[in-house]
């Protein structure tokens, strides 16, 4: 008798032991697919609202072995895809590889990612991933493997995984927080035995960099922090600087508390590819073991970006411009037998507005010098002969560029801040927010309070108006009444139609 309640007391506690293993994976397993040293080159392994930021097709494979030569130490593999299938849908898949001693955990991941535009050069993007994952354990290395406790354990080793996510992008500001589990581990359903419900709320990850360009945009110095939570665990702070080199290679360092300091290189193909590694020395603090980590990443991009879409790059990391399409309007002398070629008398703008990745310049055009624009490429192939492309100075007021006497119609679009439909007495056009915001704010300072601004989809700028109003011949009448002024010398009426 004495010898059976021992038997049964070692076999309770050998199950326990098993599930609390099993237990133990699951609970570390959603935050080690968030723990790679090289977040920073796939922030999609953090937070899935940035599925799809690359704007094409962006592939990931990642390898972190832990403590090198330690008996049983984790290593996980990454491999992920993701990519943007339209203006705000975007699309990921992640699938992850854990082992740890003689347990290993296999899962996968789909991503949905959703980005929201708030201004100019500002994006919300949310994020959720759903998937499930499995556990098996290297019967190689356990004595007895038709053990009761094995048994029995295995017919809990199928569980849900799923993370979510926000981001907010503001020009080269990057903020972030994910929760990297949304389901409730209940691997233990006896009362007496449970380990306790983990809320996703009380297991959260807080991120943020930022992008300090320098050396006419050829260099960048890049900081990182994120801030771990997680309610069975200690709190993890973890910190990065990383030094871009021609958008070629980085250098940098990383610390992660509890766990070291690790050295971070890496080389790319610009636009194409970046392959990094990283080595932490041996751990600090409460994990402190004398074994060093090795991790390797390798990122590569395919197709074409894709217009008109959020996009944010450690791979392809050169500052976006922003560039609009003018008309040149020609006007030809009579041909000299020395001259032949027309020459530009003014250039203006139209409506289309663009993003241009490309950037050739072309010899032998002569133009007439534009204080608000510079011509820096001429298209030649697949487009009327009179157009060019401009880089426009975000701070330029283009009113002068618009302003006409000529009746001014417009559709009235369905962007968040469009204006409505009217007679307006406009005096501003720029291509940045913050601009006609500026403008908008002074002038109603100067005692002008029907000063405003909006923007125009069917032109796509921000627009800074004086004067509404529902009469056209009221608003001619303002108009004329102010451009006698030098601040209002070009101003104009606008009509803008629902």
């Amino acid at each position: 008798m004495l010898f059976s309640t021992k038997y049964s007391y070692f076999l309770i506690m050998r199950f326990f032991s098993v599930v609390f293993l099993f237990f133990a994976a699951y609970s570390s397993f959603a935050q080690e697919i968030a723990n790679f040293t090289h977040f920073f080159v796939n922030p999609y392994m953090v937070n899935p609202s940035y599925a799809g930021i690359e704007g094409r097709s962006a592939f990931f494979l990642t390898y972190h072995k832990q403590w090198v030569n330690f008996p049983g130490a984790p290593q996980i593999a990454n491999v992920s895809y993701h990519n943007a299938v339209g203006k705000h849908a975007n699309l990921g898949l992640s699938f992850n590889n854990d082992k740890r001693s003689l347990l290993k955990t296999s899962s996968g991941l789909l991503s949905f990612a959703y980005t929201a535009w708030l201004s100019e050069g500002t994006y919300l993007r949310f994020g959720i991933s759903a998937g499930a994952a499995s556990n098996t354990v290297d019967l190689a290395q356990v004595d007895n493997p038709d053990d009761p406790a094995f048994i029995s354990a295995f017919d809990q080793n199928f569980f849900l995984l799923g993370n979510a996510g926000l981001s907010l992008h503001a020009g080269d500001f990057h903020f972030g927080v994910s929760m990297p589990d949304v389901f409730n581990p209940n691997l233990v359903s006896d009362e007496e035995f449970s380990f306790g419900d983990i809320r996703p709320q009380e297991k959260f990850i807080v991120h943020a960099n930022y992008r300090f360009y320098f050396s006419n945009d050829e260099m960048i110095f890049e900081p990182y922090i994120m801030y771990r939570y997680r309610k069975l665990l200690p709190p993890q702070l973890e910190a990065a600087t990383l030094l871009h080199l021609n958008h070629m290679a980085w250098v940098g360092g990383a610390y992660k508390q509890d766990y070291g300091i690790s050295a971070l290189a890496g080389v790319k193909l610009p636009e194409v590819l970046a392959l990094g590694y990283s080595y932490t020395f041996k751990g600090l603090g409460i994990n402190e073991v004398g074994y060093p980590s090795h991790e390797i990443t390798l990122g590569f991009v395919l197709g074409a970006k894709q217009e008109d879409v959020h996009r944010y790059s450690f791979i392809d990391s050169k500052k976006q411009k922003r560039k609009v399409i003018v008309k040149k309007e020609t006007e030809v002398e009579p041909v000299k037998e020395q001259e032949k070629e027309p020459e530009i008398e003014k250039i203006t703008v139209i409506d289309t507005v663009t993003v241009m990745d490309t950037v050739t310049v072309v010899e032998n055009i002569e133009q007439t010098p534009v204080d608000t624009v510079t011509i820096v490429e001429v298209e030649k192939q697949d487009v009327e002969k009179d157009t060019v492309a401009v880089i426009v100075d975000p701070e330029a007021n283009l009113a002068a560029m618009q302003s006409t006497s000529e009746p001014d119609v417009v559709r009235r679009g369905g962007h968040l801040l469009e204006i409505p439909a009217g007679q307006y007495v406009m005096v501003g056009v720029f291509s940045n927010y913050e601009n006609a915001e500026k403008l908008s704010d002074d002038l109603f300072m100067r005692g002008y309070h029907e000063a405003k601004f909006g923007y125009i989809t069917q032109r796509g700028f921000w627009y800074v108006y004086i004067h509404k109003s529902d009469d056209i011949e009221l608003s001619r009448q303002v108009r004329n009444s102010v451009r006698g002024m030098d601040l209002f010398k070009e101003a104009w009426v606008m009509t803008i139609e629902d």
